[in-house]
Parts: C-alpha cells; sequence; structure tokens
C-alpha cells in the first residue's frame, strides 16, 4: 500500500505537494522542494535581509541564511542593498542598477564660464564626479569676467575685481587719504586710510602738526603762544605778533636796521630801536650831534652831510649849489656864488682881489687833488679857477673848491674835469665869493700883470648885487708884446706873445695870435697882435723895401668856453743909439664877475695897448705893433648899464713920420654877457638885443640865461 494516509484522501502518491505540514505525495518528505506552493529562498549571507539571487532554494519555509527577496545586489556587502542610502563610492549602494545615483554624499559642482579657476555660486551641480566647466570652488563674484575673482588684485574702477563684497576699498592704485579731525583743511600723517576715494573725514593733505588744534596748519599766522602754528617745525618763528629787534653791536641803544631779526622775546645784544646808521661806531647815533662836511651822518638822520641848514641842497663849496649853507632862504643862483668872503668896498684905492699861483704838476681829468707853486694864500672852502695861459691846451679853465690844503697840496671837493700842462704855463686863481661888491668913483679892481706864469685874470661873484662906478679893469695885463731889442740885426726881434711864448723868429712871421717883427730899419712896423679878430696890417712904404711884421690872427670862441688873453704886438728894434725904440705892446687880460644883480656906471676895460706914438726924426728904427683886447665875461640875473662902458678893443695905431708908415691895431677882444633882463629888458627880447649891441666895444659876441 503506497498511501501514506488512508485517512486524508488527498494525501496519496501522486497527490501534489503542497506546504502544509503533510507528506502529500507520499514520497517520503513533508513540504519538500517540490511543493506546488514552495517558496523560492534566496541567500542573504550578509545577513542585510536582502537575498542573492545568483544563490537561491525553494523550500516551504525559510532556510536559515535566506530571505525571500533578490533584491541584493552585493551579498558580500550588508551596507549594499535596496534599502542602503546611496553614497559616492563608485558602488550601487541601493541595488538601483545605478552606481551612485542620487548619493546622500554627493559634491557640489560650480560653474567656471570664464575659465579663471573661480566657480560661481549661482550655478552648480551635486555630483559625485566633478562636471566638465564645473570645480568645487564658489567664490567668483563675476563669472563672465576672468579678470574679476578673488585672485585678483582690487583696482579703483567701480567693480569689486577680488569679489570681497566691498568696491574700490583698497586698490592697487588706491590712495592714501588722511584723518582731518579737525576739519581745518590740513590731514594727520599718522593718522592715514588706504582707499579708491576719500572715506569721511579724509583728506589728501597730510600736513597738519597739529590735528586737535583747527587753528595750527601750514600757512596759519604764526603768534607767540609756544606752538608751531604755522607747522615749519619751529614754534613761535616769524609770530605775526612777534616784535622785530635789530641788533646793537656798538651797545649804543640804539639798533642797525639791516639785522632784523624777529622774536616773541628780548634777545641779549638786541634793541626794538632801528634807526643807528653805524652800528659798529657807538659815537654815531640818532642823538648824537653833527659834525658837518665830513662825509659822516653822526645823527642818522639820513640828511646829507653836506647841508647844513637843511633847505635841501648840499654846498656849493661841496660840491652842491648851495651858496650859503647856514641860511636856508639862499638855496639857489650860485652862479653868483656863496657869499661867504662878505661884502667887498673899493673906495680911493686899487685892489688886486686875487691871489695866483702856478700849477706844478701835470693834472689829469678825474684827479681829485693838485700840486701848485705855493698854496700859502689858499684855504679850504676857497673858490678856484684853474686856466691853462698857453700851449696845445691853451684856454682850458674850471672853476673848483678847496676841501683841504697839505704844503702845496690842493685837494678839491669834485674831481677835475680837464687835463692841464704845468711846464706850458697854467696857473691858479682864487676866486672871492663876496655877498655884495661896491666899487666907488674912485675905486679900482685889477690883477697882477700876466707876467709868463700868473696873473692877468680879475675874477670874483657877489651873492647879492655887484655895483661897479668905478673901474675893473685888465687892460694891457695880458699877454705880453714882443720885447724891444738894441743895436740888433736887422732880423732879430721878438714876435709878440700869445698861446705860445715870444721868441727871434729871424723873419717876420706872426706868433698865431702874437705880431710879428718886422726889419730893423728905416721905420719900418711890427705887427699887431690879434685875439677875437685879427691884428690890422701895416700900411705905408718901407725906405728900404723890407717886410714889415706880420699881424697876428683870431683863435678862440665867442662863447667863451676857451677862455684867452688878448696877444702882444710884435717887438720894435733900433740899430741907431741916438734913436727912440719901442717893444710890442701888451694885450688886454681876462675879467669874470658873477653878480645877482650887476650895475655899471663905470668901466669895465679888457684893452689891448697901443703903439708908441714918439718915434720920429730921422732915425730909422722900427715901432712895436699894439696889443690885442682881452676876454670880458659877466653873468647876472638882472643887468644894469649906466653911464659906463664895456670894451675889450685892441690897441690904437701910430704913424711913424720918418718912414710914413702907420702901424695896424690891435684885433678886438672878445665879450660875453649873460642875462635874465638887461636895462629892463628881457633876455631874447628885440629891445634887449638892441641894448646888447649898445653897451660894448665890441659887440659882445654870445649870450643866453644865466645857468
Amino acid at each position: 500500500d503506497l498511501d501514506c494516509d488512508h485517512i486524508n484522501s488527498e494525501v496519496f502518491p501522486g497527490a501534489v505537494e503542497v506546504c502544509n505540514n503533510i507528506d502529500d505525495d507520499c514520497n517520503g518528505t513533508v513540504d519538500g522542494s517540490d511543493a506546488s506552493d514552495a517558496v523560492v529562498w534566496y541567500a542573504d549571507t550578509d545577513n542585510d535581509d536582502y537575498g542573492d539571487l545568483s544563490s537561491s532554494q525553494i523550500a516551504c519555509s525559510q532556510p536559515g541564511g535566506y530571505v525571500e527577496n533578490s533584491d541584493d545586489c552585493d551579498d558580500n556587502d550588508d551596507d549594499v542593498n535596496p534599502a542602503a542610502v546611496e553614497f559616492c563610492n563608485e558602488e550601487d549602494d541601493d541595488c538601483n542598477g545605478t552606481i551612485d545615483d542620487d548619493p546622500i554624499d554627493p559634491a557640489i559642482w560650480y560653474a567656471d564660464t570664464d575659465s579663471d579657476g573661480y566657480g560661481s555660486v549661482d550655478v552648480s551641480i551635486l555630483s559625485c564626479e566633478q562636471p566638465f566647466g564645473y570645480i568645487e570652488d564658489n567664490s567668483d563674484c563675476n563669472d563672465a569676467d576672468e579678470n574679476i575673482n578673488p585672485a585678483i588684485t582690487e583696482q579703483c574702477n567701480m567693480v569689486d575685481d577680488n569679489c570681497d563684497g566691498q568696491i574700490d576699498e583698497s586698490g592697487d592704485d588706491a590712495q592714501i587719504w588722511y584723518l582731518d579731525g579737525d576739519e581745518d583743511g590740513f590731514g594727520d600723517v599718522l593718522q592715514s586710510a588706504l582707499a579708491c576715494t576719500a572715506p569721511t573725514g579724509y583728506i589728501e593733505d597730510n600736513t597738519d602738526c597739529d590735528d586737535n588744534d583747527d587753528d595750527s596748519y601750514p600757512g596759519a599766522t604764526e603768534t607767540c603762544n609756544n606752538s608751531d602754528d604755522d607747522c615749519d617745525g619751529v614754534v613761535d618763528n616769524n609770530a605775526g605778533d612777534a616784535v622785530t629787534l635789530y641788533l646793537d653791536a656798538d651797545e649804543d641803544g640804539f639798533g642797525d636796521m639791516f639785522t632784523p631779526t624777529e622774536s616773541c622775546d628780548l634777545l641779549q645784544g638786541y634793541v626794538i630801536d632801528d634807526s643807528d646808521c653805524d652800528d659798529g661806531d657807538s659815537s654815531i647815533h640818532p642823538n648824537s650831534p653833527e659834525v658837518w662836511y665830513d662825509g659822516i651822518d653822526q645823527d642818522c638822520d639820513g640828511d646829507s652831510d653836506f647841508d647844513q641848514d637843511g633847505d635841501g641842497f648840499d654846498s656849493l663849496a661841496h660840491g652842491g649849489l648851495d651858496c650859503n649853507d647856514e641860511d636856508a632862504t639862499i638855496t639857489y643862483n650860485c652862479t653868483f656864488g656863496s657869499g661867504e668872503d662878505g661884502t667887498l668896498t673899493v673906495d680911493g684905492q686899487t685892489s688886486i682881489v686875487n691871489q695866483y699861483t702856478t700849477v706844478a704838476s701835470d693834472i689829469l681829468s678825474g684827479d681829485g687833488a693838485i700840486t701848485v707853486g705855493d698854496a700859502s694864500n689858499f684855504t679850504s672852502g676857497n673858490q678856484i679857477l684853474i686856466i691853462q695861459m698857453q700851449g696845445d691846451l691853451a684856454g682850458t679853465y674850471e672853476f673848483q673848491f678847496i676841501q683841504s690844503v697839505n704844503g702845496n697840496v690842493i685837494t678839491l671837493v669834485d674831481s677835475m674835469s680837464f687835463d692841464y700842462s704845468s711846464a706850458d704855463g697854467s696857473q691858479v686863481v682864487s676866486v672871492p665869493n663876496y655877498s655884495d661888491v661896491t666899487i666907488t668913483s674912485t675905486g679900482t679892481v685889477t690883477s697882477q700883470s700876466w707876467d709868463g706864469s700868473t696873473g692877468g685874470v680879475v675874477a670874483f661873484r657877489a651873492s647879492a648885487a655887484a655895483t661897479i662906478d668905478g673901474t675893473v679893469t685888465v687892460s694891457e695885463q695880458g699877454y705880453r708884446g714882443g720885447p724891444e731889442v738894441n743895436n740888433t740885426s736887422h732880423w732879430n726881434g721878438y714876435y709878440g706873445e700869445s698861446i705860445y711864448p715870444y721868441l727871434q723868429p729871424g723873419s717876420n712871421a706872426s706868433n698865431v695870435g702874437g705880431g710879428g717883427s718886422s726889419f730893423c730899419s728905416c721905420g719900418e712896423a711890427a705887427g699887431a697882435g690879434g685875439y677875437g679878430t685879427s691884428g690890422g696890417g701895416v700900411s705905408g712904404g718901407s725906405c728900404s723895401g723890407e717886410a714889415h711884421g706880420q699881424a697876428g690872427s683870431s683863435y678862440g670862441t665867442a662863447d667863451l668856453s676857451s677862455l684867452f688873453p688878448g696877444s702882444g704886438g710884435g717887438g720894435g728894434c733900433r740899430d741907431d743909439t741916438s734913436c727912440e725904440y719901442s717893444r710890442g705892446r701888451n694885450g688886454g687880460g681876462i675879467i669874470f664877475v658873477s653878480a645877482q644883480d650887476l650895475t655899471i656906471n663905470g668901466h669895465v676895460l679888457s684893452n689891448g695897448e697901443s703903439a708908441d706914438g714918439g718915434q720920429g726924426g730921422g732915425c730909422d728904427d722900427t715901432i712895436g705893433g699894439p696889443g690885442a683886447g682881452g676876454s670880458i665875461f659877466l653873468i647876472a640875473d638882472e643887468v644894469t648899464i649906466g653911464s659906463g662902458n664895456i670894451s675889450s678893443t685892441g690897441g690904437g695905431s701910430t704913424y711913424i713920420s720918418q718912414s710914413g708908415v702907420t702901424t695896424g691895431v690891435g684885433g678886438n677882444g672878445r665879450i660875453r654877457i649873460d642875462f635874465a633882463t638887461l636895462n629892463g629888458y628881457s633876455f631874447g627880447s628885440a629891445e634887449a638885443v638892441s641894448e646888447l649891441n649898445s653897451i660894448s666895444s665890441p659887440v659882445a659876441g654870445y649870450s643866453e640865461l644865466p645857468q
């Protein structure tokens, strides 16, 4: 009997085995693997409740180590199963057939569109592997510009170049700004900030030396407050309220204006006063008494040391224009003198008012001193006339004032203007500066006659008035006539003196202005002297046919810018001791008169000497020629000519009865009269010209207004 359970009809061999704890098919196995409803069980080697599809068995009940599912894709790893969490580990942790999909630990990758190595936080991907064009970094703030990222240096361009969230906060080209805490427009060098634009309270300047004091900054006014207000590094220097002090080197209490210093405090050796004009001499200061005319300003008043009366004009004697430096009311017309020699009255006498001496050494223009033959009659303050009487420089002259006299050396107030030769007869003549001059009708002023070295000049000034009712004369006191010669050969006479000395020429030639000698026989005549005009020629026959002396020629200038005496006539001679003989006659000298008011009722004369009229009878000797007129130079504001006369005519001629010869007349001299009014007529008027032509002989050759 094969039935293994006769009770249960459903149990028999060949029955369908089912899982019911019965051996349904009676094969000796209860619920065997051939049961129709047996379950496939899968090995769960890793005990993760998920079976391995590749390792299974069929059974009605769960075998140990098996599970009903076959979902495990790695039964050797209990962390790999459908219930596991996917990780980025290159494994299919959740057995969904995809490795590392939807892991719980994916990396975040950021787009690096501009390929600058920095990713954009705004564009990202979760992935276990780095996608192309993506990176781990997300610090790029502008992924469209490769020049903007955290590695870029910030520039001042209104862009956040380095992605730190700030724009232009510290650009590579940023500026240093300085705190201006006191808001005075000047910054503190010790408090700075680097920025593209000024932070609040900051400025470009860093020169404030005290940023807590808005009164302290460069350019502020320094004051005496023990503070460096103007930030120049020095306290209280050049303070606006500082006191100016002046060095008092000579300790006289007065400071030197040229050595000032500014100080907030009094300094040793300095004073507030600045009026010392010589801080090296304690005797010179504003309280010192002035010593006049020594060239030193003792009282430091800045006024001229040569203007004692303070009228603004220096003393005439010291190179100025003031004729009287002790009277402030006299400040002009120094042409008329200083008046320092007082009043001159000449009454019933003949007076020589000038002193004369020779020039002992040559004088050059620019010399400040001259050497004379005898300076004993000259003193400091005197005015002098230096004049070249003969030689190539003859006629040169100038007026000077004497500064001092030492022996025969005269030191002048001003330097000389011209050259003078001592070898050719230059002389020095004193020029008195009177206040008033009166020459009565019985008075005469004359000169020492020219002797070949000195003399022949009258010169004076009158600061007020000069009245000439008598005579001022240098007639016959100029260049000398040729000497008379006795018992001589026929051609050995002298010609007359002129700008060159006389000598025996051995002929009848003239000596420039000097007349020539004649043949000594038969009543011949020597030549007449010339100056302003030539001497006149001899007229009449010659008994022997020999020549008369030649007349002298003219020289000089009408304006008397060169000043000369008149020339002498040629010398006469005789060869018969029983006859009379005659020397050549002298020319007129030089007159210079300058006065504020000049009145002439007498005579002003510089006439040449006339020829001798005594020759006659049967003698055959010759007659000397007449002299030429000299120079007269008058200057006055107001000139009044009454009954007087002004004359500079040549000497007269004479007739020689033995030979019927008439000598020539001497040449006329030169006259110049400068005036403002003449006999009441103004200079330049027709009336003044008419008066001028009538008052002198010869007519004045030149006039102008007084200078």
